[in-house]
């Protein structure tokens, strides 16, 4: 008995697509949303989101989220593509995302705001102490924080 594939390569089913394919050109998410993979397995989707994030030392870094869910999660998604779009409303699938390119536009104001580096490095160990380590790409909270100091330092 020959082995078949439990996914279909076809031309018809695609399983890269864009972020401006699925939100639409000037969604202001592809600024940082590259693009998402999806593929369909026997009870379900397995879908991926990227993400391209700036970097201010190393050019872009790839964040990514994962999840897989059961066709009964989305009775209504008929194709992969169905799916992705559905995933792509999911506050779950994005937010992490836009979360840490959140970070990176409040460290690239923090490095143009004229403020002296060691200032900024004593702000940083504070805020470090107070939210842990990785603080500044997945914690809203203590991004929200971190742009009130930055603004009342400037005023």
């Amino acid at each position: 008995m020959p082995i078949t594939p439990k996914a279909s390569f076809t031309k018809d089913d695609k399983y890269i697509w864009s972020a401006e394919e699925i939100f639409g050109l000037g969604d202001t998410r592809c600024d940082y949303i590259h693009q998402f993979k999806a593929y369909e397995t026997d009870k379900g989707w397995n879908i991926t989101v990227q993400a391209m994030i700036p970097s201010v030392n190393h050019g872009y870094s790839w964040a990514t989220t994962r999840r897989y869910f059961k066709k009964s999660r989305l009775p209504h998604a008929k194709t992969v593509k169905d799916a992705v779009r559905h995933a792509a409303d999911l506050s779950s699938m994005i937010d992490p995302l836009t979360t840490q390119y959140k970070g990176y536009k409040i460290v690239d104001k923090a490095r143009k705001s004229g403020i002296m580096p060691g200032e900024l490095s004593k702000i940083q160990s504070q805020m470090d102490d107070k939210y842990s380590k990785g603080w500044l790409y997945k914690n809203p909270a203590a991004q929200q924080e971190l742009l009130e100091i930055l603004d009342g330092i400037k005023s």
